[in-house]
This record gives C-alpha cells, structure tokens and sequence, in this order.
C-alpha cells in the first residue's frame, strides 16, 4: 500500500490566522490533520482537527477540539448513520460531510465524492460545525463541477456562492473573499 503526503496552508481574509493541513492518502483511506490558529469575531482560538475517508471518501471519523474550550467526535459508517461523542446521532441521518466553520479543507470532502455527471447541481446536506461552540446542525449545500478544477460550492443555509479552483487533490488552492493559500 503506497501512502502520499501533501501539505498546504492557508490564511483566512478577514481576520489574522493560518491553517497548516497534512493529507495522507493510500489506496484503501484517506486521513487530514489541520491546526489552524485564528481571530474568530475578537476571539483568538486553536482548533485541531483529524478527518478519515475511506476510499471512496466518505467520511468515517472527525475529531474536532477548541483548545480549552468545545471538543466533538463525529462518526459515520458511510450511509448517512451517524454517532456524536460515541451516542447515536439520528438528526444527522443522511449527511455524508462534515462543515467546520473556518477551513477551506471541508469542501474536499464533497468535491472528492460526489459523481458529477456535466455541470448539473448536486445538493448536500452536511453537519455544519460552528465555532467555537462545535454545536452542530444539520446545513444545506450544493456543488456544480464547472470544469476542470473548479468547482461552484453554494452554502444555501446562509446564502453565500464561491467558485473555488482546486488542485488534483481537490484542496482549495484560493476561496474568494475567504481564504487564501500560502503554500504550496
């Protein structure tokens, strides 16, 4: 089993912060390790964060802590079914993602599962992951593939579009108004 490793970071816009991300993909799972230091509405917070895929990238386990404050572990056996600190989750029945509020990394998720047929719509429903509560809820989305490498993400619950051009592994090399990448 071969295992690849990409790095990227990014600085949000509108407030000071930066996001180092570390992917690890192999044949069978994927799985995304982010800290990310950031002004959130005059409050400064550390939030990591553990995200596992399986191979066809949908989410199995996320792991999510704001340093001194919220921590939330999210499950899901890949059908819609999910557990929230080890209970059962039954509100997020039928989501496939998770949203956490201040990474641009959330947005591969869908971008590298769904089976996008032409430039025709796909709605989502995600556990949208505010901060720094963590309170989750379920959001609705959509994704359009608009051509190679990009992608129109649309989040219908707080009406906000952003095309956002991706690289080969479907990670956000800019999110317009929003964040930036750094590096690479």
């Amino acid at each position: 089993m071969s295992l690849r490793t990409s790095e990227v970071c990014w600085v949000p816009l509108s407030d000071p912060g930066f996001e180092h991300l570390r992917l690890r993909q192999s044949e069978v799972e994927s799985e995304a390790n982010g800290a990310i230091v950031r002004v959130l509405d005059g409050e400064a917070l550390r939030i990591g964060y553990s995200i596992q895929v399986d191979a066809a990238w949908c989410l199995r386990r996320a792991e999510i802590a704001v340093e001194g404050g919220a921590r939330l572990l999210l499950e899901a056996d890949g059908a819609g079914n999910w557990t929230m600190n080890g209970k059962a989750a039954p509100q997020f029945q039928g989501c496939y993602e998770i949203d956490i509020q201040v990474t641009p990394f959330t947005n591969t998720l869908p971008i590298r599962r769904l089976p996008f047929v032409g430039d025709s719509p796909i709605d989502i429903r995600v556990v949208y992951l505010p901060l720094p509560s963590l309170e989750p809820r379920v959001a609705e989305q959509r994704y359009r593939r608009l051509g190679e490498g990009r992608y129109l993400y649309e989040g219908l619950f707080r009406d906000f579009k952003a095309e956002l051009p991706v690289d080969d592994d479907g990670l956000v090399r800019d999110y317009p108004e929003t964040f930036r990448r750094v590096f690479p």
